[in-house]
């Protein structure tokens, strides 16, 4: 066992974060890059107890995520490129609601709701092997052409 248990604690609130696109992780690799371009990052969108997805994201570079959302016990699925994330699109970046990389005005989370302009996605069907196990693998994906352009919600 890798010593995270049901009740440790999620890394949306476990990881602080910094920068200006507030995407650097304080998970020791992240803030050692030069500078933001130096480094790709991704979206994870964390999950509930019962592997429900949540409005509630962490953004993390390849290395990191490997080292903390593989053994971590809540679930976290990768979030598209461009898809719409709530509190942490760039367009998110100057919107004085956002807390960290999360959205108070969004429904879920007791708000009155968020309209988000993106470009329509397109469905594809991805093919390839789990790094681990070494299987064949499969999954649907939606890819968007473009970052979210808009949002109801923000406030400036």
């Amino acid at each position: 066992m890798n010593g995270l248990t049901k009740d440790s604690p999620r890394l949306s609130e476990a990881l602080q974060h910094s920068g200006s696109r507030a995407y650097l992780g304080l998970c020791g690799e992240c803030g050692r890059v030069d500078s933001e371009a130096d480094r790709e990052f991704t979206i994870f969108q964390e999950c509930d107890e019962k592997d429900q997805r949540e409005y509630r994201y962490v953004v993390l570079c390849e290395r990191c995520a490997e080292r903390l959302i593989a053994p971590h016990v809540r679930l976290y699925h990768r979030v598209s490129e461009n898809a719409p994330a709530p509190g942490a699109m760039e367009i998110c970046v100057d919107c004085k609601a956002r807390v960290g990389l999360y959205c108070p005005n969004t429904k879920q989370a007791g708000g009155e709701g968020v309209k988000i302009t993106v470009s329509k996605p397109f469905v594809a069907f991805m093919d390839g092997y789990d790094k681990k196990t070494r299987r064949r693998i499969g999954w649907r994906e939606e890819i968007y052409s473009a970052p979210p352009s808009a949002c109801t919600g923000k406030e400036i």
